[in-house]
């Protein structure tokens, strides 16, 4: 029997939405399509340094000089590059289920653009009002007592708080609105023969 989905909203929609800050600052510097370095057939420019130089300092410590760190990111991204030309050498890149890590990872990316700029538009509506930081203040007082602080110096933390649960509540709202105007069927036969490894040891499908 086929019927209508009515689930909790996905975690991984959540997860992105929490994670996802506004626009970093402008960076000057040489012109973004100036080549800095060329690997085999494969022209770098500077805009593909910055842009894989944010993903590698978010995961790797760096030397605190930025003559070393731009060095070391950049080798890092040449030893990436020489192994990405030797595996598509091998014909890895043709293989079924580097198509379908690309899939995954092209989903991600999309939703991550869409998340960012909704919560962009939700921040920009959210007005806080002193009131509002008072009663939430308050709250504070009543579950932490002493230990909460003056609201002199938990005020930006109350501020960031509000924001953060209002954006949260207003995405919220918009995923609800858009299930409801998507129509989603599902057949509970087939989902029930469904196997998973981690659950109950069955066999994967």
């Amino acid at each position: 029997m086929i019927k209508k989905r009515n689930v909790a909203l996905p975690a991984l929609v959540l997860s992105l939405f929490l994670i996802v800050a506004g626009c970093g600052e402008k960076r000057t510097g040489p012109d973004e399509k100036v080549i800095v370095a060329r690997i085999g057939n494969y022209e770098m420019t500077v805009e593909d340094f910055k842009n894989e130089a944010d993903l590698i300092a978010e995961n790797k410590y760096l030397s605190d000089d930025p003559a070393k760190a731009r060095e070391e990111i950049l080798d890092e991204m040449i030893v990436k590059k020489i192994l990405l030309m030797e595996a598509q050498a091998q014909d890895f890149d043709k293989d079924k289920a580097f198509m379908k890590e690309i899939e995954r990872y092209w989903e991600q990316a999309l939703l991550k653009l869409l998340i960012k700029k909704k919560s962009r538009e939700f921040s920009s509506d959210i007005i806080v009002r002193e009131q509002d930081m008072k009663e939430e203040y308050e709250r504070m007082l009543a579950s932490e007592g002493s230990k909460a602080g003056s609201f002199e110096d938990m005020a930006p933390r109350i501020r960031k708080n509000i924001v953060r649960r209002r954006e949260r509540e207003a995405f919220e709202k918009w995923i609800a609105d858009l299930r409801k105007k998507t129509a989603v069927r599902i057949d509970k036969k087939v989902l029930s023969d469904i196997r998973l490894r981690q659950i109950g040891g069955g066999d994967g499908q």
